[in-house]
């Protein structure tokens, strides 16, 4: 599966590196071009878990939300609450029809976030999932 992951935390990190050890094509996105210098480098991001430590290879690591998200089935948005509405705004002029926007933790955000890119001007056949906490935790 295309995946997007959209921002530069933890929660991003975390979700880029499971999804693409498990064989998915991840699109690593953050705003902050200079913070990814570390993943561009090593041409890859670090995965600690039950296994052990490695390093994964991504698909795309880039500052460039477009790049991104073009052609990617899902878009992964482990962002806070505070930080969605401009999201809805950064991501409306690039989404897709199919394309199916994950927010976790999604706080409710679901609604608004549509609601953002609707005025926006994108009226493409978007699914907005969101679950009540990151999958992520240790």
């Amino acid at each position: 599966m295309k995946i997007a992951v959209i921002g530069g935390g933890h929660g991003c990190h975390a979700v880029a590196a499971d999804l693409s050890d498990q064989g998915h094509e991840v699109r690593f996105w953050r705003r902050d071009g200079a913070a990814l210098s570390a993943i561009k480098d090593a041409g890859a991001i670090r995965l600690i878990d039950a296994v052990g430590e490695r390093a994964v290879p991504l698909h795309l690591v880039t500052d460039d939300v477009g790049e991104a998200l073009a052609g990617a089935e899902l878009i992964v948005a482990p962002l806070p609450a505070p930080a969605l509405e401009d999201l809805a705004g950064t991501l409306a002029p690039h989404l897709q029809d199919g394309q199916v926007l994950f927010i976790p933790p999604g706080t409710l955000s679901a609604i608004p976030m549509a609601r953002i890119i609707r005025r926006h001007g994108n009226d493409a056949d978007i699914s907005f999932v969101e679950s009540g906490t990151l999958p992520y935790l240790a």
